[in-house]
């Protein structure tokens, strides 16, 4: 955690969000309510859940959006994600890449394939 310009913010890095079954060695700490309760008002998280164009990357997808969502929305922070995309361009990521709102609802998103670039203004409300 660290502060930017007088708001805490935290940073997590993939797997330190959601504890992936498949690829997570240790139990799931749910940093981003741990985060949240020492104070952090936003979250960024550098993603890289590789990238999928067979049958089951809708499964991967799915994983990953419903636990960026839902634990936005259980810790009531911003959380600003963004994963790697396939250096070639063709292969969609696994993980969507945007702004989620404290409500668990995109604020901004982008397109899961190819490189991408999105900004959003986040509003955090004062205690």
């Amino acid at each position: 955690m660290f502060s930017l310009r007088g708001l805490t913010v935290g940073g997590l890095v993939c797997n330190d969000m959601w504890a992936n079954p498949e690829w997570t060695p240790m139990p799931d700490r749910y940093l981003a309510r741990q985060l949240a309760g020492l104070g952090a008002r936003v979250i960024f998280l550098s993603v890289n859940a590789g990238q999928e164009d067979g049958e089951d990357w809708p499964l991967y997808h799915a994983f990953h959006e419903s636990n960026l969502r839902l634990r936005a929305r259980s810790a009531g922070v911003w959380v600003v994600a963004a994963d790697a995309s396939d250096p070639d361009g063709k292969k969609p990521a696994n993980c969507p890449s945007g702004v989620i709102g404290p409500d668990g609802r995109w604020a901004s998103r982008v397109e899961s394939i190819g490189e991408q670039f999105f900004a959003h203004t986040i509003q955090v409300e004062q205690p």
